[in-house]
């Protein structure tokens, strides 16, 4: 009932949420019986929040940065409305792969980035 009651209340207000309690399980709680659903599954909120500030790196800490992209192949009704229309224009020499030279139109760019601390190597890299 809590989970059903926080669902429904973060998606609008408390009435709406009381409503949707009753629709799915008849007339069982009132509307100040899910605010205290609400409050009861949010205790842990502020905790969390200040567990997850991380503590100031030193000047000694490397601050790491670390991106990637890939092409993804996309169905055509996802693609960009303008590599929707090239790939609809492009003539396939084979069914299935593409030839030599022959380019796509068909994929989107997803990136990953990651950012992380790492301490300082020990020895310092070189070039002989």
């Amino acid at each position: 009932m809590r989970r059903l009651a926080v669902l429904e209340a973060v998606r609008g207000s408390y009435d709406t949420a009381m409503e949707a309690i009753t629709r799915a399980c008849g007339k069982v709680v009132g509307k100040r019986q899910v605010e205290h659903l609400v409050l009861a599954a949010a205790v842990d909120v502020v905790a969390f929040y200040a567990a997850g500030t991380p503590t100031p790196a030193s000047a000694a800490t490397l601050l790491v940065l670390s991106v990637d992209g890939k092409g993804i192949i996309m169905r055509p009704g996802h693609l960009r409305e303008a590599t929707r229309k090239a790939a609809e224009r492009a003539q396939r020499t084979f069914r299935t792969r593409l030839a030599i030279g022959e380019k796509g139109n068909r994929k989107r760019m997803a990136t990953l980035a990651a950012v992380y601390d790492a301490p300082r190597p020990c020895a310092a890299r070189t070039t002989t």
